[in-house]
């Protein structure tokens, strides 16, 4: 029964060895979009814990944030900007991966701990995902004019005009 159990194992048994390949491929597509957004390089590290080929999995992804020497052990003790990004990367290959790549894309205020370069990377990514991929709408709450208002034909909807820059044309919907 020990074999058994040992085999069987999420963390080191053939169910780790068959789920360490998705993993990776998973974490590539996500680091490719984080890549178009982040300003220096930001990468998702898979959650082997050994150097081999082995499939010790901790369930840990640590980042290499800047350069190789500079390691975050684990992914949730990133930045909130960082995590946003990750966060939109997981999204958006998620979507892909359960076949909802044709269903909105919602994105609630998406952006409000980024700074400028970083929001400008991102919108022009997301973007970008609208023109290439099969999302059918998008659905972005923001009170940067920065971010909605580089979307060409989109219907704005203001629900309350204090504290945000409104277009000359909006509620036409």
């Amino acid at each position: 029964m020990e074999f058994l159990l040992r085999e069987l194992s999420p963390t080191t048994g053939i169910i780790a060895e068959g789920l360490i390949g998705f993993i990776r491929t998973f974490i590539n597509q996500m680091n490719l979009m984080i890549k178009k957004i982040w300003a220096y390089p930001l990468i998702i590290q898979d959650c082997s814990n050994s150097e081999t080929e082995g499939s010790d999995l901790d369930y840990e992804f640590p980042l290499i944030v800047g350069n190789k020497t500079n390691i975050v052990s684990d992914i949730k003790l990133g930045s909130t900007g960082m995590l946003e990004i990750i966060n939109l990367a997981f999204k958006v290959v998620a979507m892909k991966y359960l076949g909802l790549s044709e269903s909105p894309l919602y994105l609630d205020e998406f952006g409000k701990t980024l700074d400028k370069e970083h929001i400008s990377l991102a919108t022009a990514t997301i973007k970008s995902l609208m023109g290439l991929n099969p999302f059918t709408q998008l659905f972005f709450v923001s009170h940067h004019d920065v971010s909605y208002g580089s979307f060409n034909n989109a219907e704005v909807c203001v629900l309350d005009s204090r504290n945000v820059t409104v277009p000359s044309v909006y509620n036409e919907h």
